[in-house]
């Protein structure tokens, strides 16, 4: 997407078969490795998801894992995500995410 700022960085998830074991959710989302080295903090620090009625939710990204944990499953669990949704994630601020999920039956 292009803005007056620039191109904002972008990119999407397919949640796998298996994801959400035993009525349970993995408890990290792990994120694309050249995408956090260029765009996330060197350090582990809360980053903000901002989802498509503006409703924000905090999780905490680990730079060593280079994933979402803390705050990750109480955002699936809200946007009753299942295997197979599709998310986009768009890195709006420096530690700030828009989150569109797109849900198939």
């Amino acid at each position: 997407m292009h803005t007056g700022y620039g191109l904002l960085p972008i990119w999407s998830i397919r949640l796998p078969r298996g994801y959400f074991l035993f009525d349970g959710l993995v408890k990290l989302q792990g994120l694309p490795t050249p995408f956090c080295r260029k765009h996330l903090p060197k350090r582990d620090e809360t980053i903000r998801l901002e989802d498509e009625e503006d409703d924000e939710f905090e999780t905490l990204y680990l730079d060593r894992k280079m994933g979402l944990s803390a705050g990750w499953r109480g955002f699936a669990i809200e946007h009753k995500l299942v295997d197979g949704d599709c998310l986009v994630f768009q890195l709006i601020e420096r530690t700030k995410f828009k989150v569109s999920a797109i849900h198939f039956a």
